[in-house]
């Protein structure tokens, strides 16, 4: 029964080692993201040419905001040039989330941009006309916080009763459209159902009808009230959060594979000289659950539930010796003891399994009916006491803990680039000298070689001899921290076996 179960745990890791590659499979190639140093020129550089930027007949200037969490640029015109985040890097530098490229927060009434025609960068406040319908943005920020809040106000300059048109709001961002930093690249469109809209295996959208051969600038409109408007990728996130829901959302396909999300904002009946105000929190920062928990984006995160119970436990161990790589060793040494009693329990079944070898062997050339041999055999075990499923619970119990670690490193903000030991500086990716793995799959097979052979047909045996140099190949590719949990309880679990052998247990 343990040999099947080790079965059961060597499928279940081929299936992450297969979905681990599908990812890298999915992966389009990574957009440019090399701002220029002059907002106007990276503007006209990138454009559609319905838009009508050229129009500006003055430089767009920027003003610099910095916060403890991000920094940014905001234009004259509006939008937010640049934003980027002071706690984590990408490539040695702050690490990117918008980029002039982006337009974000740009206004636009179908394919016409909308330009201020009034603009106050010390306020943070700017105005456009649409028709008879004045639109004023604002912008207000919190220094200790990922999310900051834009407000617009719809105003009916008429004396008579009008139905806004549709306004178009630019939520775009690089998040979804790289893939730097091993990351699993992902775009989002989320209402009440979190439903997904996921890059298809060539870098475009399934789902909804951009396809490669889509024109460049081409708009997929989803015609969903959607409650929240999401980018993200492996490790965070853009959210927009509207007060009043969009009635639909457009994807556009830009250029080198990349797109841009639009939010539709319409049919507001305003009665002269009234107005109407939609106020959208934005959440621009990492996957932490605590910040996400904090303006109810926690469904986002990407993790399994016990990943999160794990990753609390790391970063609790983190504080103690102040290294991921050292916590994780003292939680897989944590739930060895726990599991102790369980491990002895399993390990002396085993050895009253090996014992009834040659009985069981006998039996097999005494009943060549399937159904009696199974009969007999039972017969045997509760005549010696011994229990065939008695070496399982343990090793179960192990699986959701392995496949929470596997959550972990796979989405966890806590896990991005945390250093270990001399050649491992990034627990969440693989190791880069394959050190890890081969010392794992030495570790396991050692571990075989020490536990009881509980009997069993040859080419079971066979099957369990060769595993440690398939599972060691499987290992190549996953995450260092996982790597280095496994190697640990493998290590823990030969010297129980050593001190139960020895008779130091009692």
């Amino acid at each position: 029964m343990n040999a099947r179960l080790f079965l059961f745990l060597f499928l279940s890791l081929i299936i992450l080692f297969l979905h681990s590659l599908w990812l890298q499979h999915q992966q389009p190639p990574l957009p440019p993201t090399k701002p220029s140093t002059e907002p106007k020129q990276k503007e006209e550089v990138i454009l559609p040419k319905t838009e009508t930027r050229a129009k500006i007949s003055i430089p767009v200037e920027e003003m610099k905001i910095k916060s403890g969490l991000f920094e940014l640029t905001l234009l004259s015109d509006g939008k937010i040039g640049t934003l980027s985040l002071l706690k984590f890097t990408k490539q040695g530098k702050l690490y990117p989330v918008l980029i002039p490229e982006n337009s974000c927060f740009s206004l636009k009434v179908g394919e016409e941009e909308l330009l201020p025609i009034t603009s106050s960068l010390k306020t943070m406040e700017f105005g456009y006309m649409a028709g008879k319908i004045e639109i004023k943005k604002s912008y207000s920020f919190d220094p200790d916080s990922y999310l900051f809040k834009t407000n617009l106000t719809f105003t009916n300059t008429s004396k008579e009763a009008i139905v806004t048109p549709p306004i178009l709001l630019c939520l775009s961002s690089l998040l979804g459209q790289d893939v730097a930093s091993h990351s699993s690249p992902q775009g989002y469109l989320v209402n009440n159902s979190f439903k997904d809209v996921k890059y298809s295996g060539g870098g475009f959208l399934e789902g909804i009808g951009l396809k490669e051969e889509t024109p460049l600038y081409q708009k997929i409109k989803i015609d969903t009230p959607a409650d929240w408007l999401v980018q993200r990728d492996k490790y965070f996130i853009f959210s927009a959060k509207p007060k009043m829901r969009s009635q639909s959302a457009y994807f556009i396909r830009d250029l080198d594979k990349s797109y841009r999300i639009e939010a539709e904002f319409s049919g507001y009946l305003l009665e002269g000289g009234k107005s109407i105000e939609n106020l959208i929190e934005v959440y621009i920062g990492p996957k932490d659950n605590k910040e996400l928990s904090k303006f109810g984006l926690v469904k986002l995160s990407g993790l399994w539930f016990l990943a999160k119970w794990i990753l609390y436990c790391l970063s609790f161990l983190y504080k103690v010796v102040g290294n991921y790589g050292l916590a994780i060793i003292l939680l897989t040494i944590i739930i060895k003891i726990v599991l102790h009693p369980l491990t002895r329990k399993n390990f002396k079944a085993m050895k009253a399994m090996a014992k009834l070898k040659p009985h069981m062997e006998r039996l097999k050339e005494k009943h060549k009916d399937p159904k009696i041999l199974q009969e007999e055999t039972m017969k045997l075990y509760q005549e010696h006491k011994v229990n065939p499923f008695g070496g399982c619970l343990p090793l179960l119990l192990q699986m959701p803990v392995f496949f929470a670690l596997y959550s972990a490193f796979d989405n966890g903000i806590e896990l991005r680039g945390a250093p270990f030991i001399f050649w491992i500086q990034d627990l969440s990716a693989k190791d880069p000298y394959f050190v890890l793995p081969i010392l794992m799959g030495v570790s396991m097979f050692i571990q075989q070689k020490m536990s009881p052979s509980p009997g069993g047909d040859a080419s079971t045996e066979k099957i369990m001899m060769i595993m440690p140099i398939i599972m060691t190949f499987m290992f190549l590719q996953f995450p260092s921290g996982l790597v280095l949990y496994w190697f640990i309880q493998n290590i823990v679990t030969i010297i129980e076996h050593w001190l139960i052998e020895k008779g130091i247990e009692k």
